[in-house]
């Protein structure tokens, strides 16, 4: 009964380890760092966003709809503008990429 009622649970090692994958993986959050700075007060095209990520991070099959779901989950909004759409609360830090 207490398996149907509170299933079987996570060992911590697995919870640990399934944590550490997910940060070797992710490549947005070494982007954001390398590449980009966040504030409330800045906005950055959503086409400089993907060409920097594809430049950075060498994968030029990444969609503009793949990093968007990406920066969606990071708790950024992007909206229209003067023709353009633009992600708020991020920027890049540079023209010049690593």
């Amino acid at each position: 009964l207490d398996w149907q009622r509170n299933g079987l649970g996570e060992p911590e090692e697995v919870v640990q380890a399934t944590q550490a994958y997910r940060c070797e993986e992710d490549t947005l959050a070494g982007f954001l760092e390398d590449c980009c700075t966040v504030d409330d007060n800045i906005r950055a095209r959503a086409g400089d966003l993907l060409e920097a990520y594809r430049k950075w991070s060498g994968d030029k099959r990444t969609t503009q709809k793949a990093l968007a779901v990406a920066l969606r989950d990071r708790g950024f909004e992007k909206k229209p503008s003067g023709g353009y759409v633009w992600w708020y609360g991020i920027g890049l830090l540079t023209d010049e990429l690593p």
